[in-house]
């Protein structure tokens, strides 16, 4: 039977992964298996860099750690080898970098399910929000002079507002739509955070 001290210790370090999780924008879970040392360096300097950080986590104590919280439907999910990556300001980068690793590797390494702001996400809604812009390709979207200025701010507005509209009327019964609803909410929290005050106040008067 485990001693105090050791029990104190496994409940220390749930205690600080769920704040970790609780306290990050977005998160992905991935089968941590038949990764070369080389490869496993280049990665984790890869997310370092991206500000995403990455660690090889036992199932249990994760499970522990979203345990009646929002991210308890990643339990199924937390099977075999795990490693998580958790981003606290950008809420692609760690879908992006692990995406294109899983798709380039033949050896077992793949993605398992994941989060972003408190809404779990299976393999194809990690994917998909994957091959979203990153917030410099979203900004460099509005640095180019364009014809109607009006039109343009018009349409950041716009896409908040079907996406708040979708998520009132549940829309995400199939994984398609779900998929559609997920990259609608990343880009309106990309726009929210990636624009200056002033031109969020052009696109839409509720994001100032």
């Amino acid at each position: 039977m485990p001693s105090e001290k050791i029990l104190s210790e496994k409940q220390a370090y749930v205690a600080a992964l769920r704040e970790k999780l609780m306290n990050s924008v977005a998160g992905v879970v991935v089968e941590y298996k038949g990764i070369s040392v080389a490869d496993d360096t280049k990665l984790r300097a890869e997310l370092r860099a991206a500000g995403v950080e990455y660690a090889v986590v036992k199932n249990t104590m994760l499970r522990l750690a979203i345990k009646d919280s929002d991210l308890a439907g990643m339990t199924d999910a937390l099977t075999g080898s795990t490693a998580l990556a958790i981003s606290k300001e950008d809420p692609i980068a760690a879908a992006r970098i692990l995406n294109k690793f899983a798709e380039g590797s033949k050896k077992g390494f793949a993605l398992k399910a994941g989060y972003m702001e408190g809404q779990v996400m299976d393999v194809d809604a990690v994917s998909a929000i994957a091959k979203l812009p990153d917030r410099e390709g979203m900004l460099s979207m509005f640095e180019a002079p364009l014809p109607a200025p009006s039109a343009v701010w018009l349409w950041p507005c716009r896409l908040m507002w079907i996406s708040r509209k979708n998520q009132r009327h549940n829309f995400g019964r199939t994984q398609t739509q779900n998929n559609t609803k997920i990259k609608l909410e990343v880009l309106s929290w990309l726009l929210r955070k990636s624009l200056p005050l002033s031109t969020r106040s052009k696109a839409c008067p509720s994001w100032s």
